[in-house]
C-alpha cells in the first residue's frame, strides 16, 4: 500500500497543481531499480509515491529507518508484507523464506520464496539511507535474480545502489536532487497556483533565493506578505523566515555533533562545496576546536564530555559530509571527476546567520577565497569575494578571469559590484572595469557604464606606479579595452603596443606568473590594435597565446585569428583556421558568443566568399541574440551589407543598415574608422541601386581619406564612366598601406580604368597581377565590384593574350552587382527649370513663377531636352525619373 499522506494523491502536487511529468517520463522506461536521490524537502517521497503508483502488481511501501535498517527485521518486514497483501505463490517457498529467515544462508530462500509469486513485486523503499550495507548487499542479490521484484528506493545518500556493479548486474534509473530541483516552468506554475506573479523576473527572483529547492520554494511561498516588487534579498530572507521544524530538527542532530556543527558552519560560506575545499575548512574547523580547547572556551553542544576535554583530532571531511548526507542538509552533484556538495537553501541560511553571530564569517569567506584562487576557480573566487566586499581578493580574482566574467557572467557582475561606493572603485581599476563593461551591455546603463571607464582609466594611472611588471601588463591591455569600448581606438591600440611589448619583455617565470591571464591580455591588446587599424600587430598578438585550444581563452584566440585574416581578405588562411576549429568542442552557446562571434564573422565572410548566400546569413544569424551588446556589431553589420550586396538585395541592405545605425545612434562605441567603412557600404549599395547622387552623398568626407575611402570614391567615378577622375584616386591609394583585401579591389579597378582608357598593355599588367592576389588569397568578390561591362571587357582582354592563371580566375562566376551609370550633369537653372515642369507644362506659367521671361526659360528648356536626349516634356520626365535627377541623397 502507499503511504497514508500521500493517498489518493501527493498533496504537495494537489496544493501547487504542479506535474513533475518530465521526472516521470524518465521513470517509466522499464526498470528493475529506481533511485531518487536528494535533500531533505526536495520531493524524493511524493516522486516515488507517484511513480509507485504508476506500476502493475502488488505494491508494498516500506517507511525505512533504524527498526527496519538490518537484514533480518528488513526481510520480515518484507515477506510478510507481501504474504498479508495476498500475492498468490506457487508451493511453499515463500513460507519457508519467512520462516528460515534466521538461517546463514537465508539469501537463497528468500530469492525462490519471491520468485515462486505468479505475480509482480512492486517494493517501495523511503528513506533507503538508513539501510545497512548488509542489508543493500542482500536487497540487490535478490533482485539480480527474481525477474518479477521491482524495487524503487528515496534515498538522502549516494550509495551501493549507484555503484557501477549494480548498473552491470540489473537496470537502473537514477533521478538525484539537480533533477529535482524546480524548473523556472515548474517555479512558475507554483506561483500561478498560489496566486503570485509569474513572470519572467519573478520566476528568476524565486529561483535565486530557492536555488529551485522544493522545500525552500515552499518557504519563499509562504511568506506572510508577498511584496509589490520583490527583490532577491527579500525572498532569501523568507526562504530563512520560514525555515520548517523539520530543518531546525536537522541542525539541531548536526550540533549534537560537534565536528560536524563546527565544519558546516565554516563550509556554509560557499553554494558549491568542492572536496578539496571541504578538506581545508575541515582542517581550520579542528584547528579553530583546538584553539577553543586551549583557550577553555566550551565546545557547541554535543561536544562536552566528562573529565578532561581533548583536543580534537583531525576530522575526515568525507566522512563529515557522509553524515550531512544521512541527515538530510544536502547532496552531492557533479560527475565522479568534479563533485560539489550542495547544502540545501534552508540549511545554508541558517548556518550562514550562525555563522555571523559567532563573528567568523569574514575569516570563512577569505578561506574559501583562497583555496579558489588556488585551485583555478577564480571566477568563484571573485563573486564570493566581492559579495562579502573583499575588494582586493575580489580584484586579485576578476583580474584573472576577467574575460570569462565580461562574456558570460555579467549579471553578476552588476549585482555584486554595483553597491560599491564610487569613491571607493577608483582604488580598484580592474572592478571598475569589470563593471563598466557589464553595465555597457544594458541601453539605460551605458551612461553609468562610461562614468566607470573613466573612474577605471584614472584609477589606473594613480596605482599603476605601485605595481609589478606583470600587473603592468594586464593593466594596459584592460586601460585598452575601456578606450576601445568607447571609441578611442588610437589611444587603446596605443595602450595595446605597451601590453604586447611588455610581453613580449617576460621571461619564462614572469609569464608562468601572468598563467593563463596572459592570453587573455594577449587577445585583448590584439582586438585593440585591429580596431586601431594595425591587423598585422593583431594577429602577432593573438599568436602569443598559448592556452590550450580548447580552454576558454583558446578559443578565444583561435576565433579572432579566423575573423582578422578573413576581414583583411586572407581567406586561405581563415579557412584553415575555422576548418581546426570545426574540430574542436566548443562548449554550448559559446560559438555565438563573445568568445565566438569572429569565428561566426570569418566563416559569413568565408562563405560570401564562395557565393554561399544561405550559409552565410545562417553564420551572422547565430549572433544575432548578442548583437545588441557585441562590441563587434559593425563588423556584422557590414558583413550583412556585403551579403545583401552580391545576393541582389541592395535596397533591402540600405534599410537593414540604416536601421541597425539607427538602433545604435547616440552611442559612443564605433570610431571614425568604423563609421566610415559603414558608409563606404551604405554607398556601394546605393551604387548597385543605381543612385549615384546618393552613393556619392553616403561616402564619408575626410581631409586625409583612408585606402578604403579612397578606393570606394575610385569605385564610384568607374560606374559613372569618369575613369580619369577615377585614375587620380587609385594612384593616390596605391601609396598606402592596405590589407589584402583592399589591394585586391584596387587592382581591379586598376585594370579595368587602364583597360576603359586605351590602354590595354597596362591593363593586361594590371590584370595579372589581380589575378595573382585573387588565387593567392581565396577572394572572388572583388571581381563582383566591377561593372559588369568592365569585367566582361577584362575577361575578353584575358582571352587574348593572357596567362592560364588569368583566364581561369576571371572566368570565375560573380554576381552581376554594379553596371555602368550615364550621368547628366545640370545646372542649378536647369534644375529649377526641370522641377518646375514636373508640376505644369505651360512655359508662361514657369515664367510666371520663377519671375523670368518666357523666352529664358525657352531657352534652359532647350539646354535641358538637349542634355536629356529628349524631344517633349513626357520624355524630360520619364528620363528624369530614371536618372533620380531630383532625388536627395536619401532617396533609394
Amino acid at each position: 500500500m502507499l503511504p497514508p499522506e500521500t493517498e489518493p494523491a501527493a498533496p504537495f502536487a494537489e496544493r501547487h497543481v504542479l506535474s513533475r511529468a518530465r521526472l516521470l517520463r524518465k521513470l517509466s522506461r522499464p526498470a528493475a531499480l529506481v533511485v531518487i536521490r536528494g535533500s531533505s524537502g526536495c520531493g524524493k517521497t511524493t516522486l516515488l509515491a507517484e511513480w509507485a503508483r504508476q506500476q502493475s502488481g502488488a505494491l508494498l511501501w516500506l517507511d525505512l529507518g533504524e527498526a527496519l535498517s538490518a537484514p533480518l527485521p528488513f526481510w520480515r518486514a518484507v515477506l510478510q508484507g507481501v504474504r498479508d497483501a495476498g500475492t498468490p505463490a506457487r508451493g511453499t517457498a515463500l513460507p519457508a523464506a519467512l520462516e528460515s529467515l534466521d538461517a546463514h544462508a537465508r539469501v537463497p530462500l528468500i530469492q525462490a520464496g519471491l520468485r515462486g509469486l505468479d505475480h509482480p513485486v512492486v517494493l517501495a523503499l523511503d528513506g533507503a539511507e538508513s539501510l545497512t550495507p548488509q542489508t543493500v548487499r542482500e536487497l540487490l542479490a535478490v533482485l539480480a535474480v527474481v525477474p518479477t521484484l521491482t524495487v524503487g528506493v528515496a534515498t538522502r545518500e549516494r550509495g551501493q545502489f549507484e555503484s557501477p556493479e549494480v548498473r552491470l548486474a540489473v537496470d537502473s534509473i537514477v533521478v538525484d536532487g539537480a533533477e529535482l530541483e524546480f524548473t523556472a516552468a515548474e517555479t512558475a506554475a507554483v506561483l500561478s497556483a498560489a496566486g503570485l506573479p509569474d513572470d519572467a523576473e519573478t520566476v528568476r527572483l524565486v529561483r535565486q533565493a530557492s536555488a529551485g529547492h522544493p522545500r525552500a520554494t515552499r518557504a519563499v511561498l509562504s511568506a506572510p506578505s508577498w511584496p509589490d516588487r520583490p527583490s532577491a534579498e527579500e525572498l532569501a530572507g523568507h526562504v530563512l523566515a520560514a525555515a520548517g521544524w523539520t530543518d531546525t530538527r536537522m541542525l539541531e542532530l548536526a550540533q549534537a555533533d560537534g565536528a560536524l556543527f563546527a565544519f558546516a558552519l565554516q563550509a556554509s560560506v560557499v553554494d558549491e562545496l568542492p572536496l578539496g575545499l571541504a578538506e581545508k575548512f575541515a582542517e581550520k574547523s579542528a584547528e579553530k576546536s583546538a584553539e577553543n580547547v586551549a583557550e577553555g572556551i566550551p565546545e557547541p553542544i554535543g561536544t562536552a564530555t566528562a573529565g578532561t576535554p581533548e583536543v580534537p583530532q583531525h576530522p575526515d571531511a568525507t566522512a563529515l559530509l557522509g553524515r550531512a548526507e544521512r541527515l538530510g542538509l544536502g547532496g552531492w552533484s557533479g560527475d565522479a571527476s568534479a563533485r560539489v556538495f550542495h547544502f540545501t537553501p534552508l540549511v545554508r541560511g541558517i548556518l550562514r546567520r550562525e555563522l555571523g553571530k559567532q563573528g567568523d564569517a569574514d575569516e570563512a569567506c577569505r578561506t574559501a577565497i583562497g583555496w579558489l584562487l588556488e585551485n583555478g576557480s577564480a571566477e568563484s573566487a571573485f563573486l564570493l569575494a566581492a559579495l562579502n566586499v573583499e575588494l582586493e581578493l575580489a580584484s586579485l580574482a576578476g583580474a584573472q578571469c576577467f574575460l570569462s566574467l565580461v562574456s558570460s557572467r555579467a549579471d553578476e557582475v552588476r549585482v555584486v559590484l554595483s553597491p560599491i561606493p564610487v569613491q571607493t572603485m577608483r582604488s580598484y581599476p580592474v572592478l571598475a572595469m569589470l563593471l563598466a563593461i557589464s553595465l555597457n551591455q544594458i541601453a539605460r546603463l551605458r551612461p553609468r557604464a562610461l562614468e566607470y571607464f573613466a573612474i577605471m582609466l584614472s584609477g589606473a594611472n594613480a596605482v599603476r606606479p605601485m605595481l609589478a611588471p606583470t600587473e603592468v601588463i594586464a593593466l594596459d591591455a584592460m586601460v585598452s579595452v575601456a578606450l576601445r569600448v568607447t571609441a578611442q581606438s588610437g589611444r587603446a591600440a596605443r595602450a595595446a603596443a605597451s601590453a604586447v611589448a611588455g610581453f613580449a619583455a617576460l621571461d619564462e617565470e614572469g609569464r608562468e606568473k601572468l598563467g593563463h591571464l596572459g592570453a587573455d591580455v594577449m587577445v585583448h591588446a590584439g582586438l585593440s590594435l585591429l580596431y586601431g587599424g594595425e591587423p598585422d600587430a593583431a594577429l602577432a598578438a593573438f599568436q602569443r597565446c598559448r592556452q590550450p585550444v580548447d580552454s576558454a581563452a583558446g578559443l578565444h584566440a583561435m576565433s579572432v585569428q579566423a575573423g582578422t585574416h578573413a576581414l583583411m581578405g586572407e581567406m586561405s588562411e581563415a579557412a584553415a583556421i575555422v576548418a581546426e576549429g570545426r574540430t574542436r568542442q566548443w562548449p554550448r552557446g559559446w560559438s555565438g558568443s563573445y568568445v565566438g562571434s569572429f569565428y561566426q564573422l570569418a566563416q559569413a565572410l568565408l562563405a560570401i566568399e564562395a557565393l554561399e548566400f544561405g550559409a552565410a546569413q545562417a553564420h551572422i544569424s547565430v549572433v544575432d541574440g548578442n548583437m545588441a551588446t557585441l562590441e563587434h556589431w559593425a563588423f556584422f553589420a557590414e558583413a550583412q551589407a556585403r551579403l545583401d550586396l552580391y545576393s541582389g538585395a541592395p535596397i533591402a541592405g540600405i534599410n537593414r543598415l540604416q536601421l541597425t545605425r539607427h538602433r545604435r545612434r547616440g552611442r559612443t562605441d564605433i570610431d571614425a574608422r568604423g563609421s566610415a567603412e559603414l558608409d563606404i557600404a551604405v554607398s556601394t549599395l546605393y551604387l548597385a541601386a543605381g543612385n549615384v547622387q546618393a552613393a556619392e552623398a553616403s561616402l564619408p568626407s575626410m581631409k586625409r581619406p583612408g585606402m578604403a575611402v579612397l578606393v570606394a570614391r575610385a569605385r564610384l567615378e568607374l560606374v559613372r564612366d569618369a575613369p580619369e577622375a577615377a585614375l587620380a584616386l587609385i594612384a593616390e591609394a596605391g601609396r598606402l598601406p592596405a590589407t589584402l583585401r583592399l589591394q585586391a579591389e584596387l587592382a581591379a579597378l586598376r585594370s579595368a580604368v587602364r583597360l576603359r582608357l586605351g590602354r590595354p598593355e597596362e591593363a593586361r599588367s594590371a590584370l595579372e597581377s589581380l589575378a595573382a592576389t585573387l588565387d593567392g588569397s581565396g577572394l572572388v568578390t572583388p571581381l563582383a565590384l566591377l561593372p559588369v561591362e568592365d569585367l566582361r571587357d577584362l575577361r575578353a582582354l584575358a582571352a587574348t593574350g593572357g596567362s592560364e592563371l588569368a583566364v581561369k580566375v576571371l572566368g570565375q562566376s560573380v554576381p552581376a552587382v554594379l553596371r555602368r551609370i550615364r550621368t547628366i550633369s545640370l545646372s542649378e537653372r536647369e534644375r529649377v527649370v526641370l522641377r518646375e515642369l514636373m508640376a505644369t507644362g505651360s512655359v508662361p506659367a514657369i515664367a510666371e513663377r520663377l519671375f523670368v521671361s518666357t523666352n529664358t526659360v525657352k531657352s534652359q528648356l532647350r539646354s535641358l531636352y538637349r542634355k536629356l536626349g529628349v524631344g517633349s516634356r513626357d520624355e524630360v520626365l520619364v528620363v528624369a525619373a530614371a536618372q533620380r535627377l531630383l532625388d536627395g541623397p536619401a532617396a533609394s
